[in-house]
């Protein structure tokens, strides 16, 4: 590293800790989570009219009707904010919860939105810069530029962040600069272990986007159960739990667009070859009990056809087959793939190979260009050279295991270190555990997945992924177990590396938590404390 790489990273770090220091020396300052990339908080507010407060796009400005359309949900967000999300800790007295002081003069009652383009287009490769400015001068006012409308979501969710919560009915003066650290922001949900229910989903990519994250993995299908209908495969919901835990096509689009109106791109995933359910349908296709048979013609027209089908619902760029944990030693002892293996010269590794081999000439061709996402672990699971270009692995272990997955040509997803069902973090240094579960959320917060690179391998990691592996998990409890340690990841994934100090994010945090807790969701705390709505007053 140069001295003048060194003296920017130091000058830079000095900037941020003397915002922070500021920003926390002031005991009403915003909590913004994540924090965005440029920030300008004098520390004067803006009264702000909450019950009244409107968004509404810039005359003569090409903003999509679908944009429009969801102008409505974030001016509610951002007058529930203002209005109701009043810390008793920001308060002197009771009664200053109760009563806020009135404000006076002229009131900030909307906010302008500028869009540069009014294409609505989404991908991973989306551009989310925005630009916000909330100011007093020469009179209370609001704007917000970006590129896009899903630029402009982000910067509607800072806005709400931006409520003075120590009286409810003003807002800070901020001049913010804003856009993601990674183009790639996961997060897994898996509802092959216990079904989801659409509506579920739905609350679901309403907070993975107060979040910034932009993709969401839905882990469809796996052994315990295959819970997705397919008007060409009928017999594949025998797999299915109960006939009512099914995702129809009609649900699948459901959430696609959902998510969509969000920011937010849907990834599904049919793991292949093994961690399948295909058998309780179609038992002809397997070679053992998960896995499917290789050396049968008939699974590559299977997969061909079905995912076709899967690719008309999921408009997504990128499709994952998954591709891990494969007891490949199951298919010689099927007696029918050990002949076949004789008879070619194969053994139980070679056949792996030959299957993603066919997968690559035979299935991928016909899912309309269509990139493909694969795991990655501490061995090198599916090589890269087998698979079309554009593939990227989500390495799910080791982050060591990143470095020559990149080697291999093939770009990454890191998820190893932000596995929200475990107790345990492996990290770069080897594994994070705390006593209390829910604090391994510092773990994940100061993993750096650059750390683990060489710079020349930097534009390789197309982002980071949480995951929220089922197993023994349902909606009961999904967001007590998510929402500390995914909201730390989350800004990890969005923020500049060096906004990493535990103490400092841990007080904002707390707070950003009781917010989350006062829309009612039902985040786990990280520190001991008070928040309204353990007197159950959520509002939102």
């Amino acid at each position: 590293m140069t001295r003048a790489v060194m003296a920017n990273r130091s000058a830079l770090a000095v900037a941020l800790l003397a915002l922070a220091a500021a920003t926390t020396a002031r005991a009403h300052s915003p909590a913004l989570w994540p924090w965005p990339q440029t920030v300008s908080i004098p520390g004067d507010t803006v009264p702000i009219d909450a019950a009244g407060f409107e968004l509404a796009c810039e005359v003569n400005n090409p903003c999509p009707a679908k944009f429009r359309y969801q102008l409505d949900y974030y001016a509610k967000l951002v007058q529930h904010s203002c209005a109701n999300l009043v810390y008793p800790g920001n308060a002197t007295t009771a009664s200053d919860v109760n009563n806020p002081s009135s404000g006076s003069g002229s009131l900030l009652n909307s906010c302008t939105v500028q869009l540069a383009t009014s294409d609505d287009t989404l991908s991973v490769d989306t551009n989310q810069t925005y630009r916000l400015t909330v100011a007093s001068q020469p009179y209370p006012n609001c704007k917000i530029e970006a590129d896009n409308m899903y630029g402009a979501y982000y910067a509607l969710t800072t806005l709400a962040q931006l409520c003075d919560t120590s009286d409810g009915k003003s807002m800070y003066e901020a001049e913010i600069t804003d856009f993601p650290r990674f183009k790639f922001r996961g997060f897994l949900v898996d509802s092959a272990r216990h079904f989801l229910p659409v509506t579920y989903l739905r609350r679901v990519i309403d907070v993975m986007a107060l979040h910034r994250y932009n993709v969401l993995h839905w882990h469809l299908v796996d052994s315990e159960s295959f819970p997705v209908e397919s008007k060409t495969f009928p017999d594949l919901v025998k797999g299915a739990f109960h006939p009512k835990a099914v995702y129809s096509r009609d649900d699948m689009v459901a959430v696609v667009d959902y998510a969509a109106s969000r920011g937010i791109t849907v990834v599904p995933e049919f793991d292949v070859p093994g961690h399948g359910s295909w058998g309780a349908g179609y038992p002809d296709l397997m070679g053992c009990e998960d896995v499917l048979d290789p050396t049968k013609p008939e699974v590559y027209t299977f997969l061909k056809t079905f995912l076709q089908e899967m690719a008309s619902i999921f408009p997504s760029e990128y499709i994952f087959l998954g591709g891990d944990e494969v007891d490949s030693s199951c298919w010689s002892k099927n007696p029918s793939i050990a002949q076949w293996l004789s008879q070619h010269n194969m053994n139980d590794t070679q056949l792996f190979d030959y299957f993603w081999t066919q997968v690559t000439s035979q299935v991928l061709p016909g899912l309309q260009g269509r990139k493909v996402g694969v795991w990655q672990s501490n061995k090198l699971d599916i090589k890269p050279s087998l698979l079309p270009e554009g593939s990227y692995g989500n390495v799910w272990q080791d982050p060591k295991m990143m470095s020559p997955v990149i080697q291999g040509g093939m770009p990454v997803v890191f998820s190893g270190s932000y596995y929200l069902d475990q107790q345990s973090t492996i990290t770069g240094s080897g594994p994070c555990k705390d006593y209390a579960w829910q604090q391994t959320w510092k773990c994940m917060y100061q993993e750096e997945p650059f750390d683990q690179l060489d710079p020349s391998q930097y534009n390789m990691l197309l982002g980071l992924m949480t995951a929220m592996w089922a197993e023994g998990v349902n909606e009961l409890d999904f967001e007590t177990r998510v929402w500390a340690k995914a909201a730390a990841v989350a800004e990890r994934m969005w923020s500049r590396s060096i906004v990493n100090d535990v103490v400092e994010a841990q007080a904002r945090l707390d707070r950003h938590i009781c917010r989350l807790n006062m829309m009612g969701v039902r985040a786990g705390p990280i520190i001991p404390g008070f928040c309204l709505s353990d007197l159950d007053e959520t509002t939102f």
